[in-house]
């Protein structure tokens, strides 16, 4: 339904001239974003429904940042005002007193500020060192890279969908609660390729730093994992080889002074710290879907699925499959935050059954009675015992 009120504004960035139906979208798409609203759209079949959620919400997203930034400079501008006025006071004290919490939250923001601008530096380089960085990795044997086990385990804290990630008070994490990220959800993993699609199609192709999540199922490119089909049992596997990454052995043999570490691979060929931090960058600085992710994966050898979720504190569009989203434990363990967020759920009429079959299991009547024989020559046989 769309809103009488029409706010933002005049262009949004269509690669072509859009129809009238799809400006009054994008219109009451934005000013719901802005407003920060709870909005149900409906727009016909074939009214390029995928492209004008693009362009609304990511319109909104560019304005949102350019806004912050001009916030931060007019703080920093406050600033110098204020410590001027110290400078030059007679009576430093009084002024001192009514300034001070003013002074001590722009301290603070001009803190965030120095850090959005050195993250902003960051960001730009994304493609450029990403294409070195990919490079450099398919000429290079991975048995002459530097490695530890310690840097291995920084991963050890994303090994299972469930499990949670804890949280730690850092100026990093205060101005990601700042920056505003887009999170689009769909119900299948086509329609996310399909999204991608379109947005490549706009001005929003380079500029904008997206990540597309799936589960090992889809990602993993370890095929003694891959043939566990299960992603339960890929899951447990997966965790087992991570531990087994490396084994450290002190050379005694050596007769130098200097002792050496010889580095003896023993879990997955693809966990690999370099190589994934490599794969993450790829991912901030080229739009792609999951299946372009992981052919790149392939080619580099590392892992796709720990480089997307890597990728997560950066980007700023996470596309989600509905039980990402959906089921608190796996959005917990993936590390999105729906705090500070957009979230736009596409073909929404599908949100109650999703919800039911996320939160729902099938047991089947063949099943039951094969658990109810296993009771039964059970206790016959150690019904003594009990």
């Amino acid at each position: 339904l769309f809103s009488a009120m029409e706010t933002g504004p005049e262009e949004f960035n269509f690669p072509f001239k859009p129809y009238g139906i799809q400006v009054q979208f994008v219109k009451s798409l934005y000013d719901a974003i802005d407003s920060q609203k709870l909005a149900v759209f409906e727009s016909p079949t074939g009214t390029g429904k995928s492209l004008s959620i693009i362009c609304g919400s990511l319109t909104w997203l560019k304005s949102h940042e350019n806004k912050l930034e001009e916030e931060f400079k007019h703080d920093q501008k406050r600033l110098e005002e204020l410590k001027q006025n110290l400078n030059s006071a007679d009576d430093w004290f009084t002024v001192q007193t009514s300034s001070y919490e003013e002074l001590e939250k722009l301290q603070k923001r001009r803190v965030l500020f120095d850090l959005f601008k050195q993250k902003q530096k960051v960001f730009k380089a994304y493609k450029d060192t990403s294409a070195k960085a990919l490079e450099h990795f398919k000429n290079t044997p991975k048995d002459e890279e530097e490695g530890t086990s310690e840097d291995l385990c920084l991963l050890d804290e994303y090994h299972s969908d469930e499990e949670s990630v804890p949280e730690e008070n850092k100026p990093e994490e205060e101005l990601d609660s700042v920056l505003v990220k887009i999170i689009y959800s769909s119900r299948t993993h086509s329609q996310m390729s399909q999204f991608i699609h379109e947005m490549k199609k706009t001005v929003f192709n380079n500029n904008v730093r997206l990540v597309s999540l799936a589960s090992r199922q889809f990602t993993c490119i370890n095929e003694h994992v891959k043939k566990l089909k299960n992603n339960t049992l890929m899951n447990e596997r997966c965790t087992e080889l991570q531990k087994a990454s490396t084994k450290c052995l002190m050379d005694n043999e050596e007769s130098t002074t200097k002792r050496q570490k010889t580095k003896v691979p023993r879990g997955c060929p693809f966990f690999n710290i370099p190589r994934i931090r490599g794969l993450q960058n790829y991912i901030l600085g080229n739009l792609g879907d999951v299946e372009d992710i992981t052919k790149v994966g392939v080619k580099i050898g590392a892992c796709p699925y720990y480089a997307m979720r890597f990728a997560i504190q950066d980007a700023e569009v996470i596309v989600v499959p509905y039980n990402t989203l959906l089921h608190k434990g796996t959005r917990e363990a993936c590390g999105i935050s729906l705090k500070n967020s957009v979230v736009i759920i596409d073909e929404a009429h599908n949100l109650l059954d999703s919800i039911s079959s996320i939160h729902s299991s099938h047991t089947f009547s063949q099943q039951l009675a094969h658990s109810y024989s296993q009771m039964e020559q059970f206790t016959l046989k150690y019904g003594s015992f009990l």
